[in-house]
């Protein structure tokens, strides 16, 4: 049998649900909810699960886990148990962190998971340990994280072998599919880009300290799944994500002569599936759902007749313009630079009703894009609902809802707008998209 000790996000654990595991693969220890940042400390033991229990009414893995973290014991309890492979992710640095600083002068970092937010809110758990003060909401610089990398690197490197270590580059998806409510969930995608990049630079570094080490990489085009067993989270994933890891694993320990090829060929092989089954899923949730209707929108696709872009208006500062043949958005260099798109939504099919509104945009990676539902009563303009955007350079599609007000007073109107109001910034706009409900179609 082939033992594993896993250090990382649950992603590390759950593709062994995955195959006939119990038969073929061991796990030994699995250390979550810790950050290397936090777990690169030095070891000193401050609390005991059993002690935990007193404040903590979580699983004994969630107890173990935050022992460890306060304890930095991670280490010690994976090299205290060797195994044939060690895997290992990077995600736990997506997290902020707190330092507790104990009475005592003692003083450490955590990694601030919401197991770790709640237990630092006891105040039986900081009269134990005798807390004096917790700094909260810390972020650390690029250069202390790669120096804990380079320590975790090190003992690493003394532990195990290079053909031992497999590095799976999990990340963070915004996109997940509810199949009981047949529509997609999704994050707020300029958060998930950000952790995306911040996550790929330390996997970058990393693997300049253990370049010879097995790596593991996403295909594209992953779903997560807002029904998983662990509840709705970016970094839960559709079973089949689980799967591609199952087999990555399993063409690692095999010793194939042509591992990189394989492995390359399965990314190929799901990045295909993974576009597939998005699609699969657009037509399934746009069949299935009763509350998706046809566009309301008037020229949702800003066709250009006869040098006018008909069913829209367009008011932009002196210095910003909407580009009819490009369909981009473009504002000035002064203070005070806008173009707004706006279209008269009909109040006898929009007052009263859940309003799904949709844009299929690309700005890049400086500029952001405004999407808006606002009411307009004589001279008077109340904003329903208004959301600021950036697709970081590639095109994508973003949806608000929202519950729209009743309205029978004639002067009443409400407008859709599509927005830049920051200097110097470009957007472009392929189509927009209106619908009656809660669920986007998505174009």
């Amino acid at each position: 049998m082939i033992t594993f000790n896993l250090i990382g996000s649950c992603i590390t654990r759950d593709l062994f649900r995955i195959g006939d595991t119990a038969q073929r693969f061991k796990i030994l220890k699995f250390c979550q909810f810790s950050s290397p940042a936090s777990f690169c400390e030095s070891e000193n033991i401050r609390i005991t699960p059993d002690e935990l229990s007193n404040f903590c009414n979580s699983h004994n893995f969630t107890k173990r886990c935050l022992c460890h973290d306060i304890n930095k014991s991670v280490l010690s309890a994976i090299s205290s148990n060797p195994s044939d492979y060690l895997i290992i992710d990077l995600c736990e640095l997506r997290f902020k962190y707190y330092r507790i600083n104990l009475k005592n002068g003692d003083s450490f970092i955590v990694t601030a998971t919401k197991y770790l937010k709640e237990l630092i809110e006891n105040d039986l758990f900081r009269k134990f340990l005798q807390i004096d003060n917790i700094e909260t909401d810390i972020e650390l610089s690029d250069d202390v994280i790669q120096n804990k990398l380079a320590e975790y690197a090190r003992f690493i490197q003394e532990h195990y072998a290079p053909k031992q270590v497999i590095l799976i580059r999990n990340l963070p998806v915004w996109r997940h599919i509810n199949d009981s409510k047949k529509c997609f969930e999704e994050f707020w995608i300029p958060n998930i880009n950000k952790t995306r990049i911040k996550l790929n630079k330390f996997y970058d570094y990393f693997q300049t300290l253990l370049p010879e080490i097995h790596i593991v990489t996403m295909p594209e085009h992953c779903l997560g799944n807002a029904l998983h067993l662990w509840k709705r989270d970016p970094l839960h994933f559709v079973d089949e994500y689980y799967e591609y890891l199952y087999k990555a694993v399993e063409i690692i320990v095999e010793n194939r002569h042509n591992e990189v090829q394989a492995l390359t060929q399965l990314k190929d092989t799901y990045s295909k599936l993974f576009y597939y089954y998005e699609q699969s899923k657009k037509y399934e949730y746009y069949i299935s759902s009763q509350t998706l209707s046809d566009n309301i929108l008037r020229n949702g696709s800003f066709q250009i007749i006869n040098n006018t872009l008909n069913d829209w208006k367009i008011s932009s500062s002196k210095n910003s313009s909407f580009n009819l043949t490009t369909k981009q958005l473009e504002s000035g260099n002064s203070d005070h630079e806008w173009v707004i798109l706006s279209q008269t939504l009909d109040n006898a099919i929009v007052g009263g009703k859940r309003l799904t509104c949709s844009i299929d945009f690309m700005t890049d990676e400086i500029s952001t894009i405004n999407l808006a539902v606002t009411r307009k009563s004589g001279d008077v303009e109340t904003y329903l609902i208004a959301r600021q955007i950036n697709s970081y350079g590639e095109r994508m599609i973003f949806s608000l809802s929202l519950n729209m007000p009743n309205s029978n007073d004639t002067d009443d109107k409400f407008l859709l707008k599509i927005y830049i109001n920051k200097p110097l910034h470009k957007a472009t706009i392929y189509r927009a998209k209106a619908e009656i409900g809660s669920i986007g179609s998505l174009f």
